[in-house]
């Protein structure tokens, strides 16, 4: 069925009725009046009737006058064409959404005829539709008079008003609630097309809507409501009940004239003066018990919730309710803490309130008034505490029993507290909560606990009965003593034993397990004894740096331990420095390890600084508590003498910042302001605040500098800038650039502690090692820049391989200057270019790898740097040229027999590459190939190295360090790339 005609399928080969679309179908649908041709090809199909064909309403007849407006009962005659073929159970007449039944389709006469009683429908504005069978909808265009053909016609029905013939209940709760039942004829079947409204009649508010009855129900001849709660407002003191008119879709009569009216009443209101029990957790099923008057007596009448928890009813009469309130999780999220997270809905922004009146309805009365008496305490309950005391200092680790606790799996928000003061909680469920109490700040040792801000109901009386649940601490002797430790100070593994007091009757319980001690933050492995009422423990000092920690001895159950005096409160870890090795070396460079305790295993937490003036810095390296590795940095910033035999002091300052990586740490607020004219100051000249600092950091007794970038001055104050004893000296410096003047307090820096180790390091110009000279060969026959080196002790170069190197230049380089490995010069003038005559280069031309010793003093022809030519010069250098650095006092000589005799020079020459000697030039490794002493002259050594990618364009000094010895001086000896 379409809603024009009904369509009709069946096999093909069937023909429908009509073969051909109507032209009012077609303005039914806005076809176009050109209807398709028919494809018997396939096997469905539909087609539209003809106009002439089209079924029709002409006329409506009511009570056999020519009307449109209807009345329940009237006898309706419709006079209708195109409808042969059809019977009296194929036409559908509908009244609006009303299907008319009994019509009786009459086609014997003319014009055919439809004739019906009106029946129970809607009294409203209504549309009259015809359904002529499987010919689809009528025609009623005719009966309207329209000049298009229309579906349906607009009527009047029963004067367009309904009727209210009953109304119960009568009267009512002021909170609404209360059910009616409206009767009456002519209701919209459809709820939503009904409205009842009720108005005041009466007072200052009459004239005025008291609201809208909720509709649940409707059928053609009842409606049913929930009538709304009654502002009384408008009341005066004596009043207890108002008349309201009800209005149904505009009628607010009975037929016989009466107002339909319902009374809001306050001895119909239904009213709950109390419950019991008056609190029960949320997390517990039980009765609960609702007391007032007005409850009706059925029980199948009341409908009891708590927020939205139902109650099921047991039994209830005029005066009593008693109904099972099942438990509920506490599934709430956690409270937003963020304003961004009002909209989350992952937290919430108002607690739920555990604090709920119950909501009773009692059909046909309504809703009942609560009073304030009558909330339920529905939070979670603690049941027991234990233990029930403890000492002052916290500690103790006290265990909650109840019920609703909730867990973390629902929210993260639990606040626990004993004695006033909040505690760290270790296991939290439904039941049972573990925290480990504070040191005590408020007087009070009721237990608290608190889930997403929701205060728990205290029920440690008898049989779980409300009563407070306490945790009590304020009695002296529930508080374990510490009356004696000794020692006080040491270091790691030192032994340590501490007496503690227990209460009367607490000692002969305690467990090796039921003590603990720490020092600071640091655990202690410990043994404990009894005698009376003293614990005495023994412990063993662990390891961690140097300071001043306090002493936790924690004794279960009650807790941490309070002191007999201030002097136990605390233990000192020692800085203790029992060796460094070695004591000497060269001006820089040299690697030193300090055994001893008390280091910090950050080693930029550490200073180590030799002699009293600015003499020089160890550098951390590495560290753990009981070592430190330092790379001695260059001895002065400024000079470069020799102590010789003069030992100066070396001492380790523990900070509590990393003081190594940046200086000004150690200064904090101490560097700003302006010196006194009084204070001991110098001038130095230095590039930056962290030099400065530096600087004042390797003078001994100075905790105080000033900066001045304008002068580029480092003014070094071994006070601080103002002393609290001295306030009257403050004063202007009258320096030109100091503009300010500013009060300081601070009189110690933030040092932790020092060790000193008296003579313990001394820079040894015998122990540097200094290079003299820095020259390179070429590849032999592999490169243009220069002759081949001579491999052989025949030839003395390519253009004359029958000259001998060691007969000297004759012969060889007579017609021209020599180059690389030609032969031997005597003067600078024999060498081609700008290539040096140098002492000692022929035996680098002629002896073999596996030779370790220089013979020859002759010279030769080699590329070295100097200050003329330096342009062509560096033309010649590549990575990959064989680099020799010739380097004095790079090991132990036997100056008596001028033999060298340090094994460890001895194994560098039989192992080139074992990192006894490493050479760089520009921060880029040059790897050690060959190491070569001088027959005749053990105090100087060649080190030969291939140059690795160094850049270009610039002048790179060599850095040669020795591991047994440091870093090497260099005076002016360099070399450089072309870009």
């Amino acid at each position: 069925e379409t809603p024009y005609g009904k369509l009709v399928v069946g096999p093909y080969g069937e023909t429908p009725p009509s073969t051909s679309r109507s032209t009012i179908a077609d303005a039914f649908l806005g076809f176009d009046s050109d209807p398709e041709a028919s494809n018997d090809s396939q096997p469905f199909r539909f087609a539209f009737l003809e106009e002439e064909e089209q079924p029709m309403v002409d006329r409506v007849l009511v009570n056999g006058v020519e009307s449109l407006e209807i009345s329940e009962g009237d006898n309706i005659v419709l006079y209708v064409g195109n409808f042969d073929g059809l019977s009296s159970h194929e036409i559908d007449v509908r009244l609006g959404d009303v299907l008319v039944p009994n019509v009786n389709l009459d086609i014997s006469q003319e014009p055919s005829r439809i004739s019906f009683d009106a029946p129970l429908a809607p009294h409203a504005q209504l549309s009259l539709k015809v359904l002529a069978g499987w010919k689809g909808w009528a025609d009623l265009g005719p009966v309207s008079k329209a000049e298009q053909p229309q579906p349906q016609v607009s009527i009047i029905y029963g004067g367009a008003q309904n009727q209210i013939t009953g109304l119960t209940p009568k009267d009512g709760s002021v909170f609404g609630g209360a059910k009616l039942r409206i009767e009456g004829r002519g209701f919209h079947m459809t709820s939503e097309l009904n409205n009842v409204t009720l108005w005041h009649i009466s007072g200052p508010a009459s004239g005025a809507a008291a609201g809208a009855c909720e509709i649940t129900a409707a059928s053609l001849s009842w409606i049913e409501c929930v009538v709304p709660a009654l502002n009384m407002s408008h009341w005066d003191n004596t009043q207890f009940k108002e008349l309201v008119s009800i209005d149904v879709n505009g009628v607010s009569s009975t037929p016989s004239g009466d107002t339909v009216g319902f009374t809001y009443t306050l001895l119909k209101t239904p009213t709950v003066l109390r419950v019991e029990p008056r609190s029960l957790s949320f997390a517990i099923t039980n009765n609960v018990t609702l007391i007032g008057y007005n409850f009706g007596l059925l029980k199948k009448l009341v409908a009891v919730h708590f927020g939205e928890r139902p109650c099921h009813v047991w039994d209830a009469n005029e005066t009593h309710v008693i109904c099972q309130l099942v438990r509920s999780a506490m599934a709430q999220p956690p409270l937003c803490t963020e304003v961004s997270d009002v909209y989350s809905t992952d937290c919430i922004v108002k607690p739920f309130d555990f604090f709920v009146q119950p909501t009773l309805l009692v059909s046909g009365r309504g809703y009942a008034k609560t009073l304030p008496d009558s909330s339920l305490d529905t939070r979670f309950e603690i049941h027991n505490v234990t233990p029930s005391v403890g000492s002052e200092r916290g500690g103790a680790v006290v265990t909650i029993r109840g019920i609703g606790f909730g867990s973390p799996d629902l929210t993260s928000q639990l606040m626990v507290a004993a004695l006033g003061t909040l505690g760290d909680w270790s296991k939290w469920t439904d039941t049972e909560v573990v925290f480990t109490t504070r040191p005590v700040t408020l007087n009070t040792d009721l237990v608290d606990l608190m889930v997403n801000l929701i205060t728990v109901e205290h029920k440690c009386g008898p049989g779980y009965t409300k009563a407070p649940c306490k945790h009590a601490a304020f009695q002296i002797e529930k508080t374990p003593i510490i009356t004696a430790i000794s020692p006080t100070s040491g270091r790691a593994g030192d032994a340590v034993e501490i007496t503690v007091n227990l209460p009367k009757g607490y000692a002969v319980n305690v467990l090796d397990e039921d003590v603990t001690v720490h020092l600071g933050e640091h655990a202690c492995a410990a043994s404990i004894s009894t005698a009376g009422n003293n614990v005495y423990i023994k412990l063993t000092v662990p390891e961690f740096a140097a300071s001043t920690v306090p002493v936790l001895v924690r004794v279960l159950p009650l807790g941490y331990a309070d002191f007999a005096s201030e002097d136990l409160e605390h233990f000192t870890q020692v800085l203790v420095v029992d060796s460094m090795t070695p004591n000497q070396g060269s001006y820089g460079g040299r690697l030193v390890v300090l055994e001893g305790a008390g280091f910090s295993e950050m080693p930029s937490m550490h200073v180590v600084r030799i002699g009293e003036y600015n003499w020089g810095f160890c550098e951390p390296l590495a560290s753990s508590y009981s070592q430190l590795t330092c790379m001695m940095n260059w001895r002065q910033f400024d000079q470069d003498s020799n102590w010789g035999s003069e030992y100066k002091d070396v001492e380790v300052s523990l900070w509590d910042a990393e003081v190594w990586q940046d200086p000004l740490l150690a200064f904090t607020n101490s560097m700003t302001g302006c010196l006194r004219g009084h204070d001991d100051w110098n001038t130095d000249d230095c590039v930056s605040s962290a030099e400065c600092a530096m600087r004042c950091l390797a003078r001994k007794d100075c905790v105080s500098f000033d900066y001045r970038p304008r002068y580029m001055n480092c003014r070094l104050s071994k006070y601080s800038f103002q002393s609290r004893r001295r306030r009257a000296e403050y004063r202007s410096q009258d320096w030109p650039d100091c503009r300010y003047h500013e009060l300081r307090t601070e009189t110690d820096p933030a040092v932790v502690v020092r060790a000193a180790v008296p003579g313990g390091f001394t820079y040894m110009r015998d122990l540097t090692p200094d290079i003299k000279k820095v020259f390179a060969l070429l590849p032999a026959g592999s490169d243009s820049r220069g002759v081949g080196l001579q491999t052989t002790d025949t030839g003395c170069g390519p253009s004359d391989d029958d000259s001998v190197l060691g007969s000297g230049n004759s012969g060889c380089c007579d017609d021209h200057a020599c180059s690389i490995g030609e032969g031997r010069c005597s003067a600078q003038s024999e060498c081609a270019g700008n290539l040096r005559c140098e002492e000692y280069a022929c035996s680098w031309s002629y002896l073999t790898p596996t030779d370790s010793e220089t013979p020859f003093k002759d010279s030769c022809c080699v590329l070295r740097e100097s200050s003329s030519g330096f342009a062509y010069q560096t033309a010649f250098w590549r990575p990959g040229d064989e680099v020799v650095v010739r380097v004095k006092r790079l090991g132990t000589i036997d100056y008596a027999t001028n033999h060298l005799t340090d094994p460890d020079v001895q194994a560098a020459i039989a192992t080139p590459g074992n990192g006894y000697v490493n050479v760089s030039f520009g921060g880029v490794a040059c790897a050690v190939t060959a190491i070569r002493s001088m027959k005749d002259d053990y105090d100087f050594m060649d080190v030969a190295c291939r140059l690795g990618e160094v850049p270009g364009g610039l002048v790179h000094h060599p850095t040669l360090e020795v591991s047994s010895l440091g870093r090497a001086v260099e005076d002016d000896e360099w070399l450089s790339l072309p870009l």
